[in-house]
């Protein structure tokens, strides 16, 4: 059984992802995440004591799900944004100690 979409598949609600065809790639509902949420996330991750899709790693950083979700789904786009752009001010510096 398929479902009637009466002509709206690029359409949305907007509670969920949708499709913008003119933009050619998925865009999601955004959620605001802080570098303070990511340091959080990263020193749990550096610690290395969990598998960072257990809820016990999720716990240990503090952070609810959706904040904590959203920074796995999208890790690449946080690091790059929070952690590499220091590592370019701050040249050669290691930043693995900050946390």
């Amino acid at each position: 059984m398929g479902f009637d979409l009466h002509g709206l598949e690029d359409e949305c609600c907007e509670e969920c992802t949708y499709w913008n065809k003119e933009e050619g790639n998925k865009e999601m509902k955004k959620i605001q995440i802080s570098e303070e949420e990511f340091v959080a996330y990263e020193a749990v991750r550096q610690l290395g004591y969990f598998n960072m899709f257990d809820s016990a790693a999720r716990e240990s950083s503090g952070l609810d799900v959706e904040t904590y979700n959203e920074i796995i789904d999208n890790y690449d786009v946080y690091h790059k944004m929070y952690i590499k752009e220091k590592e370019i001010n701050n040249g050669d510096k290691k930043l693995n100690n900050i946390y």
